[in-house]
């Protein structure tokens, strides 16, 4: 099972809060752009993501972008065919930042299976 897993400072044995499935293997990322980068790159896809939210990533214009701003990358791809929703985690210690990433994943899951 091939993961990608988006924090700015932890990497996946430091989340003790979570359980992941056995036999992960992780590609970490750090900022928004290496996030696009790993899911443009992957060949076979990746069957797992685990979400930050809270990225400390600034475009130059200013602009944050965070785990909910690459979230959103994902469903448009989805939504727009480019790729499979995979299943969606969030690890963020932002409470209301990562209850958004999960009840978007939670909703755009919905409309794409019908469940």
């Amino acid at each position: 099972m091939n993961g990608l897993f988006l924090d700015d400072e932890r990497n996946p044995e430091d989340v003790t809060w979570l359980t992941y499935p056995s036999g992960v293997e992780w590609t970490v990322v750090r900022t928004f752009r290496a996030f696009t980068q790993a899911l443009l790159e992957a060949t076979s896809g990746f069957d797992l993501i685990s979400f930050d939210h809270d990225l400390m990533d600034f475009e130059a214009s200013g602009r944050e972008m965070t785990g909910y701003t690459c979230f959103k990358w994902v469903e448009d791809r989805c939504l727009d065919g480019l790729m499979v929703l995979p299943e969606c985690l969030v690890h963020s210690k932002n409470g209301v930042g990562g209850k958004n990433i999960a009840c978007h994943y939670d909703n755009l899951r919905r409309h794409l299976h019908g469940a």
